[in-house]
């Protein structure tokens, strides 16, 4: 019988949106290191389902944002802090950044409205996981790449 425990609230959502079973088994493997695909044939169809669920259900409902100029060269701005960071680095230091950025691109007095724009950029909501906390497992180059091409 297979058992895992894999905190959905952990961000599993904003990897089902990125559609590809490899990388909802990286996420996977973030937290059982040493699971190994083929042993789980269960959880493999629920990797699955979970895709198909999001491209049926939930991503029909997205509002992903075409960023304008000035809001592409703030996360351009973003990636490019995130050549500074790699996969060990502690979320609230990735956190601190991304505040950082945000500060610089004018959303000092309200930095609700920078994280509103990436969460509608990247995952087409208004709200979204704490970036830090999401880069430290989606990962930093995975990151800049999701958002590079969101912003093409």
């Amino acid at each position: 019988m297979e058992t895992m425990k894999v905190g959905y609230e952990t961000s599993l959502n904003e990897y089902i949106q990125q559609e590809t079973r490899e990388l909802l088994w990286k996420f996977v493997k973030k937290y059982k290191k040493d699971i190994i695909e083929n042993e789980y044939p269960i959880f493999d169809n629920l990797i699955n389902y979970a895709i198909k669920y999001f491209n049926d259900v939930v991503k029909i409902n997205k509002n992903y944002k075409k960023p304008n100029q000035k809001e592409k060269e703030a996360l351009k701005a973003l990636v490019v802090a995130l050549e500074g960071c790699d996969d060990k680095m502690l979320p609230e230091d990735i956190q601190t950044i991304i505040y950082s950025i945000g500060k610089e691109y004018g959303y000092k007095e309200n930095l609700r409205d920078w994280f509103k724009l990436i969460y509608q950029v990247i995952f087409g909501d208004d709200d979204g996981p704490r970036m830090g906390f999401f880069i430290s497992f989606f990962g930093v180059n995975e990151t800049k790449q999701l958002i590079t091409n969101k912003i093409k």
